[in-house]
């Protein structure tokens, strides 16, 4: 059973005025300094402080972390990682006397106070106390201190083999928030340790957690939970380990609440173990360079010169030493610095250069070049030397010269502005800059050409249609020889409409449109030189007479031509069959006559013409609809009406009963007795219309009737009864829905309905006609149960015994049980049978007659439709 400990409304006050609440604003994290590492996987101690307790902690990302959990960690990093420290704490814990510094109030538990033992106050199972230490309770208990301070109350449990709830306790909640539970448990005795079970009204919160069997070690269980539309919750703790041995634990520090978050990060920068540099050497015959790609992540670099005199660093990744020997070796350390961490020393040699053998010769050069142009001249040098080479020239008596030069093939930009003789005069090895290079290549001679022109074009235009042939060349001024003709990219195709070869334009085969021809004159050196021949045919002007019309009873006038666009177009307007149109010069006439009509339009900005006809068609008729009358057959059917045929008009026709709503169905069904007119209209609007009567059938009814009435109470029959009258041929059937449990296919049947139904009678003659009517019996849910308030079980006769008095509508009592006032049960029946004496109680509790007094009772009754009914109340027993 339940029990509920609650302290006055004054100590209630007084103790809950203890709780701090906490704003989430002022709840923050504090980290230690970003730190870094020389080495990827050395050992960095991460740690964070929190404003006030969190009940959880949680490091991201958790590579490299000895744990994930806790707010201090040691981190490996094996490259430069940021990690995230959240922290999670209530905001205000809304559980009254979650610590149990007041004892044992504020909550509900299952189980029973201590009531003592040889063994302590807690000798017996399913009982519990509250204690400061667990060693007071029972003798076999360890002596654990409490959670938060070592010296606080704590509840100590010795549980029973029953999964009974160990505490419970209501709290008040805001709808729709997030909120976090928090509760510390830890074994009291190391055998068979609890398992505890958390749920929110009714619903249980995350797994089941397990105790530890070492005693006195707390652990903590959380979760998190959102209330939805809830504004209050029980929460409860229940053990559901069902062993009786052992099995004994503590609880302490239950929290509830708001939960506040809090994030703060931290930097661990990872020197990578920086590589070697690998340098190159340019060394010439009396010097070396030494250069290296930079190292990522280097801050300085170290150069030792081992067997000849110090240089210097020119760049961060350059180092040159002079006064060398030619082929002289000399041996370097070289080590990479970052930070304070320095990298491996590693040894390169570098040896100078004797001078080396040399040949150049010209191995390509343009002879020709337009004027304004450069020429080119491929000159190969070949020698092991890289350089960088000088070469000098003289270009007609001028001198000139060209750094940077390499090894292999040079190409050398020559301008010019005349025709002239290019002669070589010197090379230089700027990596040798005391070696001679002789055997340079001979005299070359260059020609400047000049530029082409294409002439000046002169725009030709023509109506679309006009049959002629334009000669190109007759299209240009001042073009020079030789060239070529062709279409211009992007503009209209000429098709077989152009001749390159003939240099023609057939000018009847073009649609209208803006057309480009380009000549080209060609040249050797010089580009090619272009002109562009516009070439404009003009559209006829667009004409439109109408088309075909056709006149009738909804178009009786037909309106032909175009709308004036405004560009000034001259129209003119003929009737082939009869006389023209007025106004003749007007771009749109009306007409209501049949005829064929002639639209001339000119265009006088290009003086292009054309011409366009309309034929007209008259078409009007009278259409008659022949109509045929299909009576119904069966009273209630509907009957119809169907257009045969149609005399005169013009087809295809539509049909309307309304004459508004017309469509192609001939034959109108689903009517009932009455006068029609039906109306039909051909493709040209013309109507016709004729009338129809429909006579109505009545010789066949039916009628339910009900007795004692329409209104019943659960479990009692009505007696049906359905009337008919029929004015020729026989019944053939009856067919009631639902089918009563009596006669199917009588006219009078008796129902017995559980909850308000719907009838239906359908009645079929000999025919095949029926008819149908229904009828409603409502169905009062009573509930008639009388419970007595009293009984006097003094054997005297009378009302000696308590039980249940009721209607029809119950058929049996599934279960009863009667509580004294500490909700101890003293009285339980089940499947009991209803308003019998024998079956209710006498009083007694195990054979023993009870004292005189208020109960309590709980029963549950099972109505006729399978229902059950719960009631319960107060029992007087007198004596």
């Amino acid at each position: 059973m339940m029990k509920s400990f609650l302290l006055t409304g004054v100590a209630v006050v007084a103790a809950m005025s203890l709780a701090i609440a906490q704003n989430c604003d002022d709840f923050t994290l504090t980290l230690s300094p970003d730190t870094a590492l020389c080495s990827p996987g050395a050992e960095a101690s991460l740690s964070g402080t929190a404003s006030s307790l969190p009940f959880e902690w949680s490091w991201s990302p958790a590579t490299g972390l000895n744990t994930a959990d806790q707010s201090s960690v040691l981190a490996q990093p094996i490259v430069t990682t940021t990690y995230t420290l959240t922290a999670r704490a209530i905001r205000e814990n809304l559980i009254f006397n979650g610590n149990f510094a007041l004892g044992a109030v504020g909550f509900t538990t299952d189980y029973d106070p201590a009531s003592g033992g040889p063994n302590g106050p807690l000798d017996n199972e399913g009982e519990y106390a509250v204690d400061d230490d667990p060693s007071d309770t029972h003798q076999d208990f360890a002596p654990c201190g409490d959670h938060t301070t070592g010296d606080g109350n704590m509840l100590v449990v010795n549980s029973s083999a029953s999964q009974d709830q160990v505490w419970c306790q209501v709290v008040s909640v805001t709808p729709n928030t997030d909120y976090a539970f928090s509760a510390w448990a830890t074994s009291v005795f190391p055998d068979n340790p609890a398992n505890l079970q958390f749920s929110f009204d009714g619903l249980l919160l995350g797994s089941v957690f397990n105790a530890s069997s070492t005693t006195c070690e707390w652990q903590q269980f959380f979760a998190t939970w959102n209330s939805g539309p809830s504004t209050d919750v029980e929460i409860c703790i229940t053990n559901v380990n069902d062993e009786a041995s052992g099995n004994d634990f503590a609880i302490d520090d239950v929290a509830f609440g708001e939960i506040c978050e809090a994030s703060a990060e931290v930097t661990v920068t990872v020197g990578e173990e920086l590589p070697a540099p690998q340098p190159d050497c340019a060394a010439s015959s009396n010097s070396m360079a030494l250069t290296w790609p930079a190292v990522a992540g280097a801050t300085d670099y170290v150069v030792n010169v081992l067997n000849a005199p110090a240089g210097s660093f020119t760049a961060d990744t350059a180092y040159m030493v002079d006064g060398l020997a030619p082929g002289q070796t000399v041996d370097f350390e070289l080590q990479t610095l970052q930070g304070e961490c320095a990298g491996p020393v590693n040894t390169y040699s570098c040896t100078t250069l004797e001078c080396p053998d040399y040949s150049v010769e010209v191995t390509a050069y343009d002879s020709i070049i337009c004027e304004g142009g450069a020429a080119n001249v491929e000159l190969a040098i070949n020698s092991s030397s890289e350089g960088p080479f000088t070469l000098t020239v003289e270009i007609g008596g001028l001198p000139a010269s060209f750094d940077n030069l390499s090894a292999g093939t040079n190409t050398i930009a020559l301008q010019l502005n005349n025709s002239s003789t290019l002669s070589f005069t010197g090379l230089s090895d700027g990596a040798y800059p005391n070696c001679t290079i002789g055997g340079l290549p001979e005299d070359r001679s260059i020609t400047v050409e000049t530029a082409p022109s294409a002439g000046q074009p002169l725009p030709y235009s023509a109506c679309a249609g006009t049959a002629t042939v334009l000669q190109l060349e007759e299209a240009l001024q001042n073009a020079d020889e030789p060239g070529r003709w062709e279409t211009v990219a992007g503009s209209p195709a000429l098709g077989s409409a152009f001749d390159p070869v003939a240099a023609t334009v057939d000018v009847a085969a073009l649609v209208a449109g803006d057309y480009q021809l380009q000549y080209i004159a060609e040249a050797l050196a010089c580009p090619n030189d272009t002109t562009v021949l516009p070439l404009t045919i003009h559209p006829l002007p667009q004409v439109m007479a109408g088309g075909s019309f056709t006149l009738d009873c909804t178009e009786t006038e037909a309106q032909l031509g175009q709308a004036d666009n405004g560009q000034g177009w001259r129209y003119a307007w003929d009737n082939l069959s009869g006389p023209a149109p007025e106004p003749s010069d007007a771009p749109q006439v009306t007409v209501n006559t049949a005829g064929v009509y002639v639209l001339q339009v000119l265009d006088p900005n290009t003086g292009c013409s054309a011409l366009d006809t309309a034929v007209v068609e008259d078409l009007s008729s009278d259409p008659e609809p022949l109509l045929r009358v299909l009576p119904s057959n069966c009273p209630g059917e509907k009957g119809a009406i169907v257009v045969d045929s149609v005399l005169n008009g013009n087809g295809p026709f539509v049909y309307s009963i309304d004459g508004e709503n017309f469509g192609a169905k001939a034959e109108f069904t689903n009517l009932p007795a009455g006068q029609y007119e039906i109306t039909v209209q051909d493709i040209g609007g013309c109507e016709g219309t004729a009338a129809a009567q429909l006579s109505e059938n009545n010789s066949f009814t039916a009628s339910i009737t009900a007795s004692p009435g329409r209104r019943v109470v659960q479990g009692e029959s009505v007696e049906l009864q359905v009337d008919y009258f029929l004015s020729a041929g026989q019944l053939a059937s009856i067919d009631w829905r639902p089918a009563p449990d009596s006669c199917q296919g009588c006219p009078q049947v008796s129902v017995q309905p559980q909850r308000s139904q719907v009838y239906i009678v359908a009645l079929t003659d000999e025919q095949g006609c029926t008819v149908k009517d229904t009828i409603n019996i409502i169905v009062e849910q009573e509930r008639r149960v009388y419970a007595p308030n009293a009984f006097s079980p003094n054997d005297d006769g009378v009302n000696d015994r308590y039980y249940f008095q009721t209607g029809p509508e119950f058929v049996r009592g599934v279960s009863w049980r009667v509580v004294n006032r500490w909700g101890g049960i003293v009285f339980e029946a089940e499947n009991f049978v209803l308003n019998d004496p024998a079956a209710g109680w006498d009083g007694t509790f195990e054979g023993e007659k009870l004292q005189a007094g208020v109960y309590t009772f709980v029963a549950t009754l099972e109505l006729s439709g399978g229902r059950n009914y719960q009631f319960g109340g107060a029992l007087h027993l007198i004596r």
